[in-house]
This record gives structure tokens, sequence and C-alpha cells, in this order.
């Protein structure tokens, strides 16, 4: 049983949303330049100043927000997204409000970048600032208060710091900024205004850094990351070259049935890859970054890759959000891939009745899940397949194990009043599905919703004085 234990979990990529609308509204001669999304929003810079705002899901345009600053080279969404931060052609940096009337209410705007290029935007996780970076190593901040009525009485944007080289990449935890510039990488606490340098060896191209929880991780040469403190001090070093020496990713596009995306035929045998992480972020508990040809997941707890794909070779730009990567590309086109394991994608398949899609992942990972009877335990759904799909001599064993290990498995548990309580497996799946639990925090805050639907209370008024006034109709 210990061999099995230590089968590595699998992760696929799976498209799922058709994100064309974007092109809607375009008219002609105009081309997007960036995109930034949200929870709500996918929002893209136009050569034309304007900027493109869609609802995410499902892909709608919702409005054109216009501009006089010039063609948009970076946009960024406020985290409670009221605000969007733009950067243009001219060196402008603004930050407007979406109104209800469909237009945009411009907050503040800096200039301090002048004779340079932005390179880098990024909020705090309270909207209320913007930190600038540009091509010349300064930085700068934008405050916005939307309690303002008037403009005037915003504080206008100026430079705090300049350092070495042009910023390529900014992140921030709590009061404290790590900026990466093409030298180094910096902590930076923004009430003191003072910053200390990572590490002592110098680089020199374009590398990221990011906060991981209470870790921050900078980019090196030759596919190498510092794992550091929050105070800034080097405790390891990190090297993936080897480990991306693997198979490439598959992705599933659960749009049309039974396709699966593979760009080289299988081989035993795969180069290492050694390049810089031009920018880091964060997807789930795992680090991604992207270069032109390729999307890249790590885990920096087990320095191990969790997968990686070369399916688009033209990307501009790719942002996470949650567990789905965007991927903005030279076409034109964005691409929505979200990072889900083997089995819930199997499962996400079935419920989805595209059941040929289902058998094709079956067979293509036939070896792996044979090999995980810890994993076949919660693919017992699966065991009517046949009834759908003529199943391949590799997915038959499968389903037969399947049957095995859910005959084997105890399928209840005795409470303490000796009561058996049965687990119904569907049930549990397409509550899994639907990204619920069926234990822990999140079913235990659905029935507190539950329970306040059934026994509503009014919040100013206690239940006896509420009570008095539905009969008397006042309270004395």
């Amino acid at each position: 049983m210990a061999k099995f234990n230590s089968v590595k979990k699998k992760f696929v990529l799976s498209e799922i949303n058709d994100y064309s609308a974007i092109h809607t509204p375009l008219k002609s001669r105009i081309k997007y330049t960036c995109f930034d999304v949200s929870q709500s929003f996918i929002v893209l810079g136009a050569t034309s100043g304007g900027l493109y705002v869609f609802r995410r899901e499902p892909c709608t345009f919702l409005q054109l927000l216009p501009n006089k600053e010039g063609p948009i080279t970076d946009v960024l969404l406020s985290p409670d997204e009221k605000l969007i931060a733009f950067a243009t052609e001219r060196c402008v940096a603004c930050v407007v409000e979406r109104t209800y009337g469909g237009g945009a209410r411009l907050l503040n705007r800096s200039v301090e970048h002048a004779g340079s290029r932005i390179t880098a935007l990024q909020w705090v996780h309270t909207s209320d600032q913007v930190f600038i970076g540009d091509s010349l190593g300064r930085l700068s901040v934008i405050n916005v208060s939307l309690f303002m009525s008037k403009n005037i009485f915003q504080i206008p944007a100026f430079i705090f710091m300049q350092l070495d080289s042009s910023v390529v990449q900014i992140s921030c935890h709590d009061d404290m900024l790590l900026v990466s510039t093409t030298s180094h990488s910096y902590v930076c606490d923004t009430t003191k205004e003072q910053y200390r340098q990572i590490g002592t060896k110098l680089r020199d191209g374009e590398y990221g850094a990011c906060y991981h929880g209470e870790k921050i991780y900078c980019a090196r040469p030759g596919s190498r990351l510092w794992e550091v403190d929050l105070e800034g001090t080097v405790h390891s070093t990190h090297q993936f070259k080897q480990a991306l020496a693997v198979e490439p990713a598959l992705i599933v596009s659960e749009a049309q049935d039974g396709c699966i995306h593979k760009r080289r035929p299988p081989s035993d045998e795969w180069p290492q890859q050694s390049f810089n992480f031009a920018k880091l972020s964060v997807i789930g508990k795992f680090l991604f970054t992207f270069k032109a040809d390729g999307v890249y997941v790590f885990n920096p707890e087990t320095v191990d890759v969790v997968l990686w794909s070369d399916r688009y070779r033209d990307i501009i730009d790719a942002k996470c959000f949650d567990d789905t990567i965007y991927i903005w590309t030279k076409s034109q086109k964005v691409h929505a891939l979200t990072l889900v394991t083997l089995d819930k994608c199997l499962l996400r398949t079935y419920f989805r009745e595209r059941y040929k899609l289902c058998h094709s992942l079956c067979s293509h990972f036939a070896s792996y899940l044979l090999e995980s009877p810890d994993l076949l335990t919660s693919l017992n759904p699966l065991i009517n397949l046949s009834n759908f799909v003529d199943c391949d001599e590799n997915v038959s064993k499968i389903l037969k194990a399947i049957e095995s290990v859910a005959k084997t498995k105890d399928n209840y548990t005795q409470l303490e009043s000796g009561i058996y309580l049965v687990d119904n497996h569907h049930a549990r799946q397409k509550l899994l599905l639907e990204g619920r639990k069926v234990d822990g925090r999140l079913h235990n805050e659905q029935l507190k919703i539950n329970n306040k639907i059934r026994n509503p209370r009014s919040h100013s008024l206690p239940p006896d004085a509420k009570m008095r006034q539905k009969i008397g109709g006042s309270v004395p």
C-alpha cells in the first residue's frame, strides 16, 4: 500500500468557457493591447484608449469606458472591483470609477513617469492605493478616495522610491511592498519608506517575485527560485530545471465532447528546461509563471512541477484568478484554463454527460488510475460509464477496479448512538462538483444560512418587541 500512497496527484488543464465574445464590440482597426480579470469582470485595454468591460461568466459585453490619455498599455482592476487603474503610451497612469450611467469618472492620475515606460501596476488590498513602477526604476503611488466629491481633494501622485533598474513586478502584503527589478528584488516598508535588498547576487533580465502566504519567492536564472522570509532573508534555493523534464499536461476542452489537446506524441524522455520566470503569481497553493510558448505551475513546498503546457505558442500575458489561468495571445484571443485534479475532471465530465471525453481521459491515464486505488474510491459513479459508450480494454479494467474497490470499502459510518450513517457517493460527488463540501466549513456555513432563512429575526428589535410591532403596529 505504501507504493500507492507515493503516487503523485495528477492535474490537468480544463478549458470550459468560450471567450470569443470579446471581439463583439470592436470596430475595425482597433485592437486590444492588455487585459485583467477579477471575480466578476474581464477588462481589456485597446489601441483607441478605450477600456472594454465584460462580465466574466458568462462572457458578455457590459460597457466601453473612453479615455483621452492615449492607447492603453496596462490595466488592473481593484480588489473590490469598483475601480480600474491603467497606464498609457504617454506614460500617464489613471484611476477611474465606473458610473451607473455607463461612463467613467476620473479619480486621480499620475504624470510622474514622463520620459520612461510604465512597467508595473499593483493595487493594495484595501483598493485605496495603486503603486506604479517604470523602466527607470522609479516607484510612485496614486491615492484614491471615493468619499471626495471633487477631484481637487485627491492627494496628488508622487514618486517615493528610486531603484537601480527597470521595475519588473510589484506585489503587496499588508504594509509591505515586494519589488522585483531586472537586477535585484527588494522588500519595502511603505509606512517607513525604507527598503531592503533581497540577497546579494546580481541578475540581468526580467525576473518576477511574489508573496505566497508568509513567504516570498524570487526568480533566479536557470529555472530557480529563492525562498525568502518576510524580512527579506534568503533561506534556500529551489531548482526546477530537472523537474521540468516531464511530459506536458493535457488540455481538456469540455466545450467539445471528446476533445483532448496534445501538441506532441508520447515520449519517455523530455529535455530539461532552463528559462527566466519573468512573472510569478499564486494559483491556489501553487506558484504560476509563463513565457511566450508555455505555462507552468510549481509546488514550492515539494519543489516539484505540478504541470506545464506548450499548447499556446504566442502568449503575451497570463493572469490567475482562483484556480483558473487566463491567457492572452498575439492572435487577440483569451483562453481560460482551470487547474483541476484528474479525479474531479473525470467526475465533472461524467456528470455533465460528456461520456466520450470521460472515456478518452480514462483511457489516456489508465496506467495511473490502475496504480491508484485510493483515487478509485472517489470515482465510484463511473461504474456505469459502459452504459453510455463502448469501453476499450483499459477502461474496462478501470471500471472493474472501481467496482472491486467499492465492494471492499465501507460506505457507512457508525455514530456514537449506534446508528449507521450510509454514504451516498453520487450525492457527495455532485456536491463536490458544485464547489461545496459535505463536511467542514463550507457545509456548516450553508447550514447557518439556511437556519437564518427558516428563522428570520430583526437585528434592530428584540423578538418580543418585533412581535408587539406586528400585533399592535408600534413599539413603546
